[in-house]
């Protein structure tokens, strides 16, 4: 039983790892294609926030019927919006002094408390200074923790974390 498990998270492990990832440049670039639509997402996302009346909600596209009729016109907007960008899901919270927060991971990788995250993030709780000496991926550091925010604009960052 233990080798099929390990077996399996190699696997896994082969699998994520082959997949391409959007970094800095490419993020960047893509937000820019799609600024209006992010834009547009952020009024959006923060509305049903309001709606919900919650700290924290995960939204996943397509799952209108599990909310209640009043808001369908409102989640049709963003399962719209998400797949103009590419995207599967967000999370709506309130961290730190704003209201509304926006979350739309690009990619994360998490194994036994290691792993990183990239994303798009809106009006993040925590702002860190974005330095291309050593943020950009051919120059992180692999042994130490790593956290940046690369502004874009309208309120949106990058936002990147790597936990060794």
């Amino acid at each position: 039983m233990k080798i099929n498990f390990l077996a399996g998270l190699a696997c896994c492990l082969l699998l994520s790892s082959c997949s391409e990832r959007r970094d800095v440049d490419e993020m960047t670039q893509h937000f820019q294609v799609h600024q209006d639509k992010f834009k547009q997402l952020a009024a959006a996302a923060c509305s049903l926030k309001a709606t919900l009346d919650t700290r924290f909600h995960r939204y996943y596209a397509d799952t209108a019927e599990q909310y209640p009729a009043e808001v369908a016109p409102l989640l049709k907007q963003l399962d719209q919006l998400l797949e103009d960008i590419d995207k599967e899901d967000m999370t709506l919270h309130q961290d730190g002094t704003a209201e509304c927060s926006v979350y739309v991971t690009e990619w994360d990788f998490f194994f036994a408390g290691e792993g990183a995250y990239m994303a798009y993030s809106y009006q993040p709780a925590v702002i860190a200074e974005f330095n291309p000496d050593i943020h950009l991926e051919d120059k992180r550091s692999i042994t130490e923790k790593i956290y940046f925010t690369k502004a874009l604009a309208d309120g949106w960052y990058i936002e990147y974390l790597k936990q060794p």
